[in-house]
């Protein structure tokens, strides 16, 4: 599968994101890329911290294990970067599945508004 672009960075609402465990915590990912993802503010991953192994676990149960070093704090989240990366085809996969997921939810509104 070949990808144009450099980065696919997925957003996620409060429900649907996949979890980061590390240093024995697991941590909601708000957004995620092959090269890294933002968390919500974590104690683990803090500046000159040394680099992690991690575990992101999605939703459909695909588990990757890879290693994350902190790259920056922001007023409400943590951004790390892995090495090595997530997979093109694993984040296309999550991409896919988040898109099918709001279509179905977009298909039971209508339905309910039809019923109502």
């Amino acid at each position: 599968m070949e990808n144009h672009r450099e980065h696919y960075r997925i957003h996620y609402s409060n429900s649907d994101h996949p979890t980061l465990e590390a240093g024995g915590r697991a941590h909601s990912i708000v957004d995620l890329s092959e090269s890294g993802a933002c968390l919500a503010k974590s104690h683990v991953f803090q500046e000159n911290c040394p680099i992690l192994p991690v575990k992101v676990t999605f939703a459909d149960g695909t588990v990757i294990s890879t290693n994350a070093v902190f790259l920056r704090e922001e007023s409400d989240r943590v951004a790390i970067r892995f090495s090595p990366t997530i997979s093109f085809p694993v984040i296309f996969a999550e991409q896919r599945r988040l898109k099918h997921l709001a279509q179905l939810k977009e298909r039971l509104n209508e339905d309910e508004e039809q019923r109502s």
